[in-house]
């Protein structure tokens, strides 16, 4: 895993590869809100092409309903998380939708890496 700020951006960008399990994630949620706050930034870039979710469904979707509640997020926060283009994309829109639907609009999944950091620039 890789955490760092982009100044030039305002941005931190946290890049994960290979297995990721929900309490991972909640890791390095956690430690890029820890940086966020170091740097006074509300804007994160997860990279997660190259990681695989070892999650099941159901762990999935629970921490996508509860995303506040167990991680350092907050409703002032911005996420843009970008999977690989093999991702399943019904699967991945799924868990945004979800987080939507319990009104913590906090992210917003891409399958392009410029795509993310084009909506984190215009997102205030």
């Amino acid at each position: 895993m890789k955490i760092y700020y982009d100044a030039s951006n305002q941005i931190i960008i946290v890049t994960k590869s290979g297995l990721a399990s929900v309490s991972d994630i909640i890791e390095l949620i956690n430690e890029a809100v820890s940086l966020g706050d170091k740097k006074n930034c509300c804007k994160f870039l997860f990279n997660m092409q190259n990681a695989i979710e070892t999650g099941t469904f159901n762990e999935l979707y629970e921490f996508h309903k509860n995303l506040t509640q167990v991680t350092n997020l907050t409703y002032d926060h911005r996420c843009a998380v970008i999977f690989s283009q093999k991702a399943d994309k019904r699967r991945k829109l799924f868990y945004e939708t979800i987080s939507s639907n319990w009104g913590q609009g906090i992210f917003k999944i891409f399958f392009e890496l410029e795509e993310g950091l084009i909506w984190l620039k215009r997102n205030k």
